[in-house]
């Protein structure tokens, strides 16, 4: 008869387990879905370059565009690009969007969400790139362009 308290007390213990497993996964989910305005600059072009990111996280899997918009976003030489290989991991945050250069065929962006601030680095993903491959690094905000930005042109 002692073996079945314990066996109850092990169901119950899985069972809040797995429900704050699914809880912290949403929230996850929840830290990081949305549009996202910001800037960032690489090594190779210092000048800085605007983006938005349209993010929807299901799970740890994140899905979404990421629009290059230079130094207008309402331009039509605006670029969206899709995100590959998204991750959500607490407040950790990873993908990559295909560049269309031979030498630089991937960006990858993994960087920290804290509230509606998105701060990153922007890696090479290049067969040619065996060490230090980082070559930027920016920030975002959730819903708006932050100052020196709050002027410029949103996408609609």
């Amino acid at each position: 008869m002692p073996i079945r308290p314990a066996l109850n007390r092990m169901r119950q213990a899985l069972t809040l387990g797995l429900l704050l497993f699914i809880y912290t996964t949403e929230l996850s989910a929840a830290l990081v879905s949305g549009k996202w305005y910001g800037s960032f600059t690489t090594t190779m072009n210092p000048s800085e370059t605007l983006f938005v990111l349209r993010l929807m996280s299901i799970g740890g899997k994140l899905t979404g565009t990421l629009r290059f918009c230079g130094h207008d976003c309402g331009s039509e030489q605006s670029i969206d690009v899709k995100i590959e290989d998204g991750e959500v991991t607490g407040k950790k945050v990873s993908f990559s969007v295909a560049t269309q250069e031979p030498d630089v065929p991937n960006l990858l962006f993994r960087g920290t969400v804290n509230g509606d601030s998105f701060q990153f680095v922007v890696i090479r993903e290049s067969p040619k790139c065996k060490s230090d491959c980082q070559i930027g690094s920016g920030s975002a905000t959730r819903g708006r362009f932050s100052a020196p930005h709050s002027s410029a042109t949103l996408p609609s």
